[in-house]
């Protein structure tokens, strides 16, 4: 049971109530909040009520009493929130010994608390981390069941950071685990048994049992908001568990895992998890509770199996736990696509315009209506691939009044799976309207739009799930971009010109929204984002193209090609010509394929460019031969197809051998004896002379006597 109600004029605000459950005091500044923030620190509470605890707050902790203290001392286990300003918990050496004085057992995660200048359970200052925990005595029943990874380490934080203090001794008490940062391993878990001096000289001892467990956010989203990862939930159950002295078998933990989106007869494995610290083999039973085909599992009984369906549809999946004394579920929504119902919904061509100035859907029954700012007719220009485009110069659009999920189930379809493909040229934002459209819904439903100068598919949300263009969307010239959702493999792509340029990864399961105002192309329902540019072509898909399909898209036009210098290079030259590595990123052959013209933009100063040799200045790769001087050389690649030119630069930096290098390499003169360090120094000179002058005459000739006898 869980009222969650205030008791007026009583100690206690009570959140649960069952009458044999093992009882937690919970102390906080949530309740000297007007009216009381029971929410942020829920994350902790709630997960504790459903473990089967009993959990109250106390009331007014700011002002410490006896009578508080005594009150306190009633309970299982006293938690001190990360959420409570230590200067008023510590106003006065009364209030401290009292605090410290409860023989109840205590958790306290405020590592504000722990100051040589509050609570005195540790001798130093506050230090915030959001490091890794590492674990010190593995035996604590702290870690029963968590998992350690080869650096000893638990991952303990999910967001934000917590509060421990500049120590790595624990004083008088037992070091449990600290922090992972390099150089400064402060305490993060220790004990205290009853009767112990904190640390010598603390003047502080604990009155019964004592644990310093840092969790709860410091700062950030606010100050004790649940933080913890299920790896540090488990260590902080354990720790509630263990101090209250709780027998009672704790509810399973279970997560079913993530939702999926899959075609009929492709199989799933959800990555499931079960944490049930009391029960060695809890039962585990898996079944449909909804969907219209058969649902096949590998094994039912298993933590993850392998899940395979008959037919299309959405389904629901249960997945139960029980340790002998708990039943506990979990479910997973799995939406089934088929590859019959795989389609294009629409194409628009522009070609029917202006009479009517109904926008027709040759693939559908998805005709657009005519809106502008001005009384106009929709302003046509020389397409593209086809015949007629529409520049729409940010006054004019089309809105599909039937392409909401209610109105034709269409494209509702496409909340699984989406390609949006179009032929376009925009150079510009116009009249200061940003974000312009190309096509898409209103902020509840996808968008493929132009922001910040890249092409950004996107769907609002908390988080928004958006995929943005690595290359520049303004350039004058025509170009193909295609926007795609692949629900299957969970990710968001831009493909410009038949190339993919960027993927951004989507949860497992993620489904887009369809709006609650009708699609639009070249605005947004919802807000004006009138497109500024010229459209000659625009198709949508209700599944992911292929890389295949949009390659053979792009090719039905004339793209700008695209190459690249390659990357810069940095070169231990030794004479040897350097091979570059350019590439023709796009060469349709349209117009003409793309003729290449290699020549030198920078030498270091007093190099004379005509020194840098090209073995071919018009092939894409030519190796290139530098002079023996060091330093950066920037070369420059020129192309054109006839129509459109283009460059691109690399810079080559070069580092000369030295004298080391050469003898090193055996390279050494016979002659060269020695130089001004009494070793050879690549010259011959009069130091190789004075080392010939000073052994002049010596001999070693065996065969006379007259010789130094060299065995």
């Amino acid at each position: 049971m869980n009222n969650k109600t205030v008791k007026i004029g009583v100690m206690l605000i009570c959140l649960s109530t069952i009458a044999s459950a093992t009882r937690i005091l919970w102390v906080s500044d949530a309740v000297e909040q007007s009216p009381p923030n029971l929410t942020r620190e829920a994350g902790f509470i709630d997960r504790l009520i459903a473990e089967g605890y009993t959990v109250d707050r106390l009331a007014s902790p700011r002002t410490m009493d006896t009578t508080k203290r005594d009150l306190a001392n009633t309970y299982d286990l006293v938690i001190i929130s990360r959420w409570a300003d230590s200067g008023q918990y510590a106003s006065n050496a009364t209030e401290i010994a009292l605090w410290n004085s409860i023989t109840a057992p205590m958790i306290n995660m405020n590592g504000y608390l722990w100051r040589n200048n509050r609570w005195k359970w540790l001798n130093g200052t506050e230090s915030n981390t959001s490091a890794n925990l590492v674990v010190v005595l593995a035996n604590d029943p702290i870690f029963n069941k968590v998992t350690i990874d080869q650096n000893n380490q638990v991952d303990v934080l999910s967001q934000g950071v917590s509060t421990t203090v500049t120590t790595s001794s624990a004083g008088n008490g037992t070091l449990v685990a600290y922090r992972a940062d390099a150089g400064t391993p402060y305490v993060w878990i220790a004990r205290w048994a009853a009767g112990t001096e904190f640390y010598s000289g603390a003047g502080q001892t604990a009155g019964g049992p004592r644990l310093a467990f840092a969790a709860g956010e410091s700062g950030g989203t606010g100050d004790g908001t649940y933080n913890l990862t299920e790896e540090g939930w488990k260590m902080f159950s354990n720790a509630v568990y263990q101090m209250s002295g709780a027998t009672f078998n704790r509810i399973p933990v279970i997560n079913a895992g993530t939702d999926f989106i899959v075609y009929v007869n492709d199989a799933i494995q959800p990555t499931s998890t079960l944490y049930d610290p009391d029960t060695p083999n809890a039962a585990i039973q898996w079944s449909k509770l909804s969907g219209p085909g058969t649902v096949t599992f590998s094994d039912a009984a298993v933590l993850s199996p392998v899940i395979r369906f008959s037919a299309k549809g959405t389904y629901t999946l249960q997945m139960q736990v029980n340790d002998g004394n708990n039943t506990v579920n979990d479910t997973i929504t799995v939406y089934v696509r088929s590859h019959a119902d795989d389609k294009m919904l629409s194409h628009w061509d522009f070609e029917s315009l202006p009479d009517p100035n109904t926008l027709v859907d040759i693939a559908g029954d998805f005709d657009g209506i005519f809106h502008h700012k001005a009384n106009a007719e929709p302003n046509l220009v020389a397409g593209h691939i086809s015949p007629t485009a529409v520049n729409f110069m940010a006054q004019q659009y089309w809105e599909v009044p039937n392409t909401l999920g209610n109105v034709d189930p269409n494209y509702a379809s496409t909340r699984t799976g989406l390609s949006v493909a179009a032929w376009v040229k925009v150079e510009g934002e116009m009249n200061g309207l940003q974000t312009p459209m190309l096509v898409g819904y209103d902020l509840a439903g996808w968008r493929f739009q132009i922001n910040a100068n890249r092409w950004n598919l996107v769907q609002s949300g908390s988080p928004q799930r958006e995929v943005f263009s690595i290359r520049q969307a303004f350039r004058p010239a025509w170009q193909h971009v295609v926007g795609v959702y692949d629900g299957v493999n969970h990710q968001m792509k831009i493909y410009i010109d038949g190339i993919l340029d960027n993927t951004a990864d989507m949860p497992s399961g993620y489904t887009l929204g369809t709006g609650t105002m009708p699609l639009q192309i070249g605005n947004r329902a919802d807000a004006e984002r009138l497109w500024p540019g010229m459209v000659d072509d625009i198709r949508v898909y209700n599944y992911a193209l292929s890389d295949a399909e949009i390659l053979a898209l792009a090719a039905q036009g004339d793209k700008a090609p695209l190459i690249t210098a390659g990357p810069d290079q940095a070169v231990f030259y030794k004479g040897i010509p350097v091979q570059m590595n350019a590439t023709r990123i796009i060469d349709d052959g349209m117009p003409a394929p793309l003729s290449l013209t290699w020549t030198v933009a920078q030498v270091p100063t007093g190099v004379d460019i005509s020194s840098v040799v090209f073995s071919d200045a018009t092939a894409e790769d030519p190796t290139v031969t530098f002079p023996t001087v060091p330093g950066i050389y920037v070369l420059r690649l020129d192309a054109t197809d006839g129509v459109y030119n283009l460059t691109d630069q690399v810079a080559v930096t070069l580092t000369i051998p030295t004298c080391e290098n050469v003898l090193a390499d055996g390279l050494g003169m016979a002659a060269d004896l020695s130089g001004p360090n009494g070793t050879p120094d690549c010259y011959i000179n009069l130091y190789d002379f004075a080392v010939i002058a000073n052994n002049w005459l010596d001999c070693n000739n065996p065969a006379d006597t007259h010789c130094t006898f060299p065995y």
